[in-house]
Formats: structure tokens, sequence, C-alpha cells
């Protein structure tokens, strides 16, 4: 009998990789914070130098606090997201050879999750000064996110890449305006492959 086997499409792509997050436009200055992402993207070819990639992936954002008046004082938000980025890539040099890539492009994100932690010491010795409260709250969390995004990277002839991103949210986290948290800041170093590239 004739056997049949999973073929994975042509241009279909996928990457992993570590990122540091952190916000910008804040009054509370952070601690970027590390963390993984993982995606898939279709490659959609236009002649041999440009290329639309639309995509799906998991990436954790957020950012950390210290107390300037007690160093046990911590606060760590991270924020999980659902990411749909759509870059136009350009690709130079020869396709038989290893090429350059450049792409840009908008971003949306779903908050799919968000976890917060606040450490501070039990008891003060008189001479700490310690925060009332937390910063952040999740519960005031925006539920999407949007920006953009742009990397450069280099491009095997069999479909092999690595690449460094960064993007730059659009969006203030916090839903009242009147108490803003910042955008989201992150850079990202991936390494993929895409599936039946010539």
């Amino acid at each position: 009998a004739e056997r049949h086997y999973f073929v994975i499409p042509g241009g279909i792509g996928f990457e992993i990789g570590a990122s540091q997050s952190s916000l910008y436009r804040t009054n509370t200055p952070g601690i970027p914070i590390g963390s993984v992402h993982v995606g898939l993207f279709y490659n959609l070819d236009f002649g041999r130098h440009v290329a639309f990639q639309p995509g799906l992936a998991y990436i954790s954002k957020g950012n950390r606090l210290q107390s300037d008046l007690d160093v046990e004082t911590t606060e760590k938000m991270a924020l999980h997201y659902l990411e749909v980025p759509a870059d136009v890539v350009f690709k130079l040099g020869k396709i038989e050879n290893a090429r350059i890539m450049v792409g840009a492009g908008p971003y949306g994100a779903w908050l799919a999750g968000a976890s917060h932690k606040f450490k501070t010491p039990a008891l003060s010795d008189g001479n700490d000064v310690l925060p009332s409260s937390p910063h952040y709250s999740v519960n005031n969390l925006a539920n999407f996110d949007w920006g953009f995004g742009g990397f450069v990277g280099c491009q095997s002839p069999d479909g092999i890449f690595v690449k460094v991103r960064s993007e730059i949210g659009m969006m203030d986290l916090n839903k009242p305006k009147n108490d803003p948290y910042g955008r989201n800041f992150n850079l990202t170093v991936s390494v993929g492959y895409i599936f039946g590239y010539r």
C-alpha cells in the first residue's frame, strides 16, 4: 500500500529565541527582564529580494522595579502576549549565498496573561522608608497593545536564519490614563528555519 507522509508546506517558518524587555515613557526607572519567545510565520516571496512575513508568536514582556530607599523592596511585572507581526523583508545578495535580511512592520498583541510579584521586608528597622503599596496592578492592564518592530539578520540558502529584532509599543499599559505605567520596549535574538526555502 502507498504510504502517505505529512509534509510541512514550503514557506512556513518557525523561530525561537531570548528577549530583554522593559518600559519607556515612564517616570519610574525600570530594570529589564529576560524571557523567551517562540513564533510561526509564513514567508511569501515577491521576487528574489522582497518578502512579506505575517506571523503568530508568544512573547513575554514586562519590567522590574527596585526601591531607591531599600534594595530589598522589588517588584516585577511579566506580561504574556500572543502577538501578530506583519513584516516586509528585504533580502540582500544572491539567493544561492547567505543573505542579509532587513525587515520592519507593525504588530498587534493580545494580553493572554500577566504575573506580578512584590517583595518587601516584613519589618522596618526604623531607618527604612518602605512603599505602602506596589506600583503596578494587573487589574488595570490594557488587554491590547500595538506598535512597530524591525530586525536585521542573516539567512542561509537552505532557510536557516538568525536575527536581532527590536519592538516599540505605542500604547500605555495602564488603562487609567492619569497613572501611566509606560510602553513596551523589547529586544530579541532568534534562530529559526523556513521550510522548503529555495
